[in-house]
């Protein structure tokens, strides 16, 4: 499938489009934090891409496995959160890429999902 496409606004930003090539399958949802960008896939992965602006560097710094597609992508304050086409909600490092939290509520898949603080908000095919 077509990789991400990371590219300034003409006459806003500064540097040259980066394609980031890793994702098997589409990409569903983006999201960006300080320094880092999160791609949700229907490749059962969501990718948190470092973003290194001085470097001129962009790798994917962790992988996140997912059951099912990951359909939607948040990050704040050094958290990451993602829903998932199995209804959960699953909240990450994004330092060390490792599952903080796995959370049940949906009983579809979930559509979106927000992180502010200490307070998460997700909705779902259930209308929930």
């Amino acid at each position: 499938s077509d990789p991400a496409k990371l590219q300034p606004l003409p006459g806003r930003l500064p540097g040259e489009r980066d394609d980031l090539s890793g994702h098997s399958n589409l990409i569903h949802s983006l999201a960006v934090g300080s320094n880092v960008l999160v791609s949700g896939s229907g490749d059962d992965t969501a990718r948190v891409w470092s973003l290194d602006s001085d470097a001129g560097v962009t790798r994917c710094a962790h992988v996140l496995e997912h059951p099912q597609w990951v359909t939607s992508v948040h990050v704040d304050k050094g958290l990451i959160a993602t829903g998932c086409g199995d209804g959960k909600v699953r909240v990450w490092s994004v330092s060390l890429g490792s599952m903080l939290y796995d959370l049940a509520g949906h009983s579809r898949a979930v559509d979106s999902v927000f992180l502010l603080g200490d307070t998460l908000a997700s909705g779902g095919h259930d209308k929930a």
